[in-house]
């Protein structure tokens, strides 16, 4: 029964992709986009509910590429479990973001939690995905997620599209995460989103919520003359891309304060040229985030600097089934020391890639082991029956995390063959992966 299914959706597929295009978003320069979205969650402390105006200023289409600037107004209140009411208050907000005509997301730059691709979901590239269902994932952020679309309409070639979005993270199952779903009606003959309702529900502790945006109306504005407040908004996003660039470019061994004053200039510049003062204010608050950013990201550096050349310290300890490992037994290979905790969110996302690494290397003198601190050995080893790292742990335990002073999870520690440390690496990225295997390179000498 079902190899037939899986034929007759195969053979509807190709049916239906007979002069079939998959419908993509039309969104025209100097167009304003209006919409209202509202939310309403309960629990046992009582219930909140939220209204979301949301302007979109479609900037430029170039390349087959989108510039939005959206601005979000947000009004709600909170009605507690003995009827008392209490009013939020008002709240604005700003994105820039940039799109393909299919939904993906180039650059998402924002003030306040927005979800652009709640309202313009990832469409399919052809009528097999549209029949079958298309993935997303969303590595924008540093706990990624991944979207399953399905289209629930008979034909797709329907002129309104009804899709089906539900979320998930890698950690949903390990911290009771709810399930998420939405539902996105498309017209596919304007290329403008119609609606999107959403929901969910955590059983864990008894919340509830709903919510939904709309689109209001699409009127006209002129791109030549925007009002000042919206040209200083568009500056101040691309000054935050400027800023990125210069980190970008910076040494990660670099103690001094070169590339921070350098940054302070590109921001101290923007303040000055601009006259909104929405943007001032944001311009400014990064201004004082970065003094407090410099002072933790030099510490860190000097940290990880002060091992380099060092022996590590030495230790014997036994892994969850009770065989022995020493750091004497990796000799003549590169060790990367893993110190993770079960209770961390982002030491699990950091175990894939990890593994990756591990089978990348898995030919040459490298090997990886895990440093487990946690208290219960229980929690360790629920932690490795569901991540199922391609590598093995040992419990370390905290005591021998002091003497290699770990203060955050997960911390590298990278291990030369002779016993050295070569570098330490602190927290979890996307990008880890990478990173780790530049630095293995690099001691490797290859």
């Amino acid at each position: 029964m079902t190899r037939f299914l899986m034929l007759l959706a195969a053979g509807l597929a190709a049916a239906q992709a007979v002069g079939f295009q998959a419908p993509r978003y039309r969104l025209t320069p100097g167009t304003k986009i209006w919409c209202t979205g509202i939310s309403d969650t309960k629990d046992s402390r009582g219930e909140s509910h939220s209204t979301r105006l949301r302007e979109h200023w479609v900037l430029s289409d170039s390349g087959g590429v989108f510039r939005v600037l959206m601005r979000v107004t947000d009004r709600g209140y909170k009605i507690d479990t003995a009827g008392r009411r209490t009013e939020d208050s008002l709240e604005t907000g700003w994105e820039l973001f940039e799109m393909r005509p299919n939904g993906e997301l180039l650059r998402d730059k924002s003030t306040i939690n927005i979800d652009v691709t709640g309202f313009f979901p990832l469409l399919p590239n052809d009528s097999g995905a549209a029949v079958n269902g298309w993935t997303q994932v969303d590595t924008s952020n540093p706990l990624p997620s991944t979207y399953n679309f399905r289209l629930d309409n008979k034909s797709v070639r329907d002129s309104l599209w009804l899709i089906d979005r539900s979320e998930s993270t890698p950690l949903d199952s390990d911290y009771g995460f709810p399930a998420r779903q939405q539902r996105s009606v498309i017209d596919t003959r304007r290329g403008l989103p119609l609606r999107r309702e959403s929901g969910q529900a955590d059983e864990a502790s008894h919340q509830e919520s709903h919510g939904g945006i709309t689109l209001d109306s699409v009127t006209k504005f002129d791109v030549a003359n925007l009002q000042p407040q919206f040209r200083d908004m568009i500056d101040y996003f691309d000054v935050q891309k400027a800023v990125e660039a210069e980190f970008g470019r910076s040494d990660p061994d670099d103690t001094s304060d070169a590339v921070y004053k350098r940054v302070q200039g590109i921001l101290q510049d923007a303040a000055v040229r601009m006259h909104d003062s929405t943007a001032i204010e944001l311009v400014k608050a990064d201004i004082k985030q970065l003094g407090r950013g410099q002072e933790y990201t030099l510490s860190e550096t000097r940290n990880r600097l002060q091992w380099r050349g060092k022996p590590a310290p030495v230790w014997a300890l036994a892994d969850l089934d009770g065989g022995k490992h020493a750091l004497k037994d990796f000799r003549g290979k590169v060790l990367v020391l893993d110190w993770w905790y079960k209770g961390c969110p982002w030491c699990m996302l950091a175990m894939p890639e990890l593994t990756e690494v591990a089978h990348k290397y898995a030919d040459r003198p490298v090997a990886i082991l895990g440093m487990n601190v946690d208290s219960d050995t229980g929690d360790a080893r629920s932690a490795i029956e569901k991540m199922r790292p391609g590598y093995s742990s040992v419990l370390a335990g905290r005591d021998l995390a002091k003497k290699y002073k770990v203060t955050g999870y997960p911390t590298l520690f990278i291990i030369d063959k002779k016993g050295k440390v070569a570098d330490v690496h602190f927290g979890y990225s996307r990008h880890l992966a990478t990173t780790l295997s530049k630095k293995l390179d690099a001691v490797l000498g290859e």
